[in-house]
């Protein structure tokens, strides 16, 4: 007898093409193909934090070509410090939630959806050097993707930033 473990959970798809909006699905933790179907081939995992979560790209997708995804890199690059700067996503993207303890997906973070699907208002905040506390700077965006590319900027123009996060106002 095999036991399959089946969990349906919502993620965020993340279009390459940046005239197509972001759209919730649901998922299957199950089914490997539907995860590559979200990404058009292999999928690979970029690990994100604050919250925790996994961005999900296609494996291949510099490689084959595809267009650079400026949203997933710009969300990989602010959740991801160590992406930032070095590397791109390239092609459709996808996010879901952290790892359970038995390695399945679970749904992407509230703070995810509120993000791209509830907010109007955005704000940029940075962390400098080994402090804990967040600054937030002046400027407010009413479009996400633009908060995003604006917390990325920050953070290569000013050396001394660590960490940088976009927050709904």
């Amino acid at each position: 007898m095999v036991l399959v473990f089946m969990a349906e959970i919502t993620a965020i798809v993340i279009p390459a093409d940046i005239g197509l909006p972001l759209r919730q699905v649901q998922l299957d933790t199950a089914d490997l193909s539907a995860y590559q179907d979200l990404v058009g081939g292999y999928i690979e995992a970029i690990e994100l934090f604050r919250p925790k979560a996994s961005m999900y790209i296609n494996d291949h997708g510099k490689i084959d070509g595809l267009p650079v995804n400026h949203r997933a890199t710009a969300l990989a690059a602010v959740h991801n410090s160590d992406f930032r700067g070095r590397d791109f996503v390239a092609g459709d993207a996808f996010v879901v939630g952290p790892l359970t303890a038995t390695g399945r997906d679970t749904t992407v973070p509230a703070r995810y959806v509120n993000l791209w699907f509830e907010a109007t208002s955005f704000r940029v905040q940075k962390k400098v050097g080994d402090s804990r506390r967040w600054v937030t700077k002046n400027y407010r965006y009413s479009d996400p993707h633009v908060a995003y590319v604006a917390a990325v900027r920050l953070a290569r123009r000013e050396p001394e930033v660590t960490e940088v996060r976009v927050v709904a106002r």
